[in-house]
């Protein structure tokens, strides 16, 4: 299912926003498909005129790999200035096995936070070689988690699709994930394009001989806030983009529908969470059944006795690994790659867009209410029957919940 749009759309800003800052995007389209989602980027990438800047958290060497790698090389043999960024745990074994073969003249790769034992015999020796290593074992747990495409800085592609064939029917046939993604064009897509050049002034340069650490000051960051682009490149912006969302939560007045692939929320979230469903809002979470993680529902489901008690309705999605991460409060809709745990709200990069035409609103009703068509409703009735096992297990977890 998808929907494509292309009147200006203007935004609903925060309170603190100036009607002067105001933005809309020039169009804006939604997928829940992984098929159509890839076939259209590929499309896309087919037509670039000038630069494609990839940024993903997994980069897999499998099909749908082969064919994304393969239309940015014959991007980058057109003419094209193509730039790969992918994260150093997620896309770790894809670099050591295959991205050198795509480095040229106008192909470039840089690696964020690669992990250190995959490096020490490229680490210089001596106190300078010690001193980087350190820096690198500081920042093991932070990773890049954002899936992003930007094409020719006028169009971008954002969601929970990795480039891995487990989102695609077509390779993983009943067992492909359920995901959301979308693609959007307009003036803000230039906050994306600033924070992709930040990041990759921060990562490893790969090249085919070796790897060369980044630039010990990048720059400061300085970017215009629209409203229509959510993102957690400082500490700053991670504190306002969750106050934010809380905000907003606390301030519905109609619905707060959540899909949550990793639901390890901190107080806050859970108070606002249980307060708009005292206060008569229709709160509902969409969660997995199935998880990459086998553990996580585990984790998750620690939380839900809580929110049950205060009316907050729960349902687990049940044919298949349910990745999507979106928020839709009223009129306002996320979608992006953020989840709602500790690793989103303090260690990884993402990025999230907000949606606003009615259209595509109509068009995310009609998919968030199939989706709980296909899952089960938790009860706390159901909840005091699961075993005790994983509850146990997940209260140990969340003793971790930092890493998680």
């Amino acid at each position: 299912m998808d929907l494509a749009l292309q009147e200006p759309i203007e935004t609903a800003l925060s309170p603190a926003a100036s009607p002067a800052r105001r933005r809309y995007w020039r169009s804006e389209k939604i997928w829940f498909d992984g098929d159509a989602f890839f076939a259209a980027m590929l499309r896309d990438i087919e037509r670039a005129r000038t630069t494609i800047d990839l940024q993903t958290y997994i980069f897999q060497d499998d099909l749908l790999g082969q064919r994304v790698t393969d239309a940015l090389r014959a991007a980058a043999a057109r003419g094209v200035v193509v730039r790969m960024l992918v994260d150093g745990a997620g896309a770790g074994a894809w670099c050591a096995k295959r991205a050198r073969e795509l480095i040229g003249d106008r192909l470039s790769i840089r690696i964020y936070h690669p992990l250190p034992w995959l490096l020490f015999s490229r680490i210089h020796n001596g106190r300078s070689g010690a001193l980087r290593l350190f820096r690198m074992l500081m920042q093991i747990n932070r990773r890049t988690h954002r899936k992003l495409c930007l094409i020719d800085q006028r169009a971008a592609w954002v969601g929970s699709f990795n480039c891995s064939s487990l989102h695609c029917r077509e390779y993983s046939c009943d067992e492909h994930w359920r995901d959301t993604g979308a693609r959007v064009e307009g003036g803000a897509i230039g906050e994306l394009y600033q924070s992709f050049n930040w990041v990759w002034r921060r990562s490893w340069r790969l090249s085919a001989q070796q790897m060369r650490p980044p630039v010990i000051w990048p720059g400061v960051l300085k970017r215009e806030d629209s409203g229509l682009v959510r993102l957690n490149d400082t500490l700053r912006q991670r504190r306002k983009v969750f106050r934010d969302l809380v905000e907003r939560i606390a301030g519905a007045k109609r619905r707060v529908w959540v899909t949550a692939a990793y639901f390890v929320p901190n107080h806050k979230l859970v108070a606002a969470l249980g307060q708009a469903a005292r206060n008569g809002i229709d709160v509902r979470m969409l969660m997995p059944t199935k998880c990459d993680v086998v553990f996580m529902p585990w984790v998750s489901a620690a939380f839900y006795l809580a929110l049950l008690k205060q009316g907050v309705r729960i349902y687990e999605y049940q044919p298949r690994v349910l990745h999507a991460k979106t928020v839709q409060i009223d009129d306002w809709l996320t979608v992006g790659s953020t989840n709602l745990n500790y690793r989103s709200l303090l260690h990884d990069l993402e990025a999230d867009i907000v949606m606003l035409h009615p259209r595509t609103h109509k068009a995310f009703e009609r998919a968030y209410l199939d989706d709980l068509a296909q899952s089960k409703e938790i009860t706390i009735d159901d909840w005091k029957r699961r075993p005790w096992l994983q509850k146990w297990l997940g209260r140990i977890a969340l003793r971790i919940r930092y890493w998680l």
